[in-house]
């Protein structure tokens, strides 16, 4: 039953909503800006990494929006105070909270990249997260 709803999500679900982003993106300034840094999330950790080869703790945060960034804040702040050589990575869904945060404890931030799974795979392979 689980294989059922993954390949339900991963073929039918994932992919019409994608088409209805698109859709709506050419309506929606506010999704065609999200889509937009999607499509640049991976590129952005490709090149932060590719400087930070060397990092030995990542911790990859998520946050929706920009309420939900705030309930992280001290976390970030506590982190950066014990683990100060870590790499903290924030991303966002919606462009209010990518927009809107401007934090010294975040050492990348990005967009959720696409939610197909070759994205993921490759988006956890460049990051490879201590904690996620």
């Amino acid at each position: 039953m689980k294989l059922f709803w993954q390949l339900f999500y991963n073929i039918l679900i994932l992919p019409g909503l994608f088409v209805l982003s698109l859709i709506s993106s050419l309506f929606i300034p506010k999704v065609r800006e999200g889509l937009k840094g999607r499509w640049e999330s991976i590129k952005i950790l490709k090149d932060f990494f590719s400087q930070n080869k060397n990092c030995r703790l990542v911790y990859w945060f998520h946050s929706a929006s920009l309420g939900e960034y705030e309930q992280i804040r001290p976390i970030l702040s506590g982190l950066k105070e014990v683990e100060n050589d870590c790499i903290c990575v924030v991303s966002f869904f919606s462009p209010s909270g990518y927009d809107h945060v401007k934090d010294d404890n975040i050492d990348c931030k990005i967009y959720l990249p696409f939610d197909f799974i070759w994205n993921c795979i490759r988006a956890l392979k460049i990051v490879n997260p201590t904690k996620l």
